[in-house]
């Protein structure tokens, strides 16, 4: 199963259908973490809350929504993500799975981290910049998992994205594509 960050509360799951309910921490953001950022101030830490609803309309097939909400109303407004993906099965310890997302977002999450109001604006000499409400992103990952016995397993995942609509067309968007690496193990109890 998908693991979701933070805390997770399963609320519903059917035979191909799966209701969850998630809080995580967003750290926010710190000028002094980039010379690029200087003048833009800070972006306050808050708890996020995130309803995602997971179906599976044929084996190895998931189709996803998930919708986040800043709780603590410190600017960070909402999210709404849609996923699918599709698992290939390589023996009975092994399978890859290959996936692919669109984000969107509302003007005050947009406003908060892309856009540069007039004060933001004449602190660090980057233009006037409101963002409306639309789309975020699009990503794409691989993930291979291993199981190496019952209490154990393993992973390795490969992932990019580039910044759509009003987030690539920020003047604090330096570089639109994004990619990562990861890897890991994972215990269970």
């Amino acid at each position: 199963d998908d693991v979701e960050r933070g805390l997770d509360a399963e609320l519903l799951r059917r035979d191909r259908v799966r209701i969850n309910l998630s809080l995580r921490y967003d750290q926010g953001r710190r000028e002094s973490e980039s010379d690029q950022l200087t003048g833009m101030g800070n972006i306050k830490h808050t708890v996020r809350s995130r309803l995602g609803l997971r179906w599976e309309p044929a084996p190895f097939w998931s189709l996803s929504l998930a919708s986040g909400l800043d709780l603590l109303g410190t600017g960070g407004g909402y999210t709404v993500e849609a996923g699918v993906s599709r698992t290939f099965v390589i023996d009975a310890r092994q399978r890859v799975t290959l996936g692919a997302g669109l984000t969107g977002a509302g003007d005050r999450y947009l406003q908060t981290w892309y856009g540069v109001t007039a004060q933001q604006s004449a602190r660090s000499g980057y233009p006037v910049y409101t963002p409306g409400e639309g789309l975020r992103d699009v990503h794409s990952s691989a993930t291979w998992r291993i199981e190496v016995n019952p209490q154990w397993a393993g992973f390795a995942s490969l992932s990019a994205s580039r910044l759509l609509g009003p987030a690539a067309a920020s003047p604090l968007t330096l570089q639109a594509n994004g990619w990562s690496v990861s890897a890991g193990i994972a215990r269970r109890f």
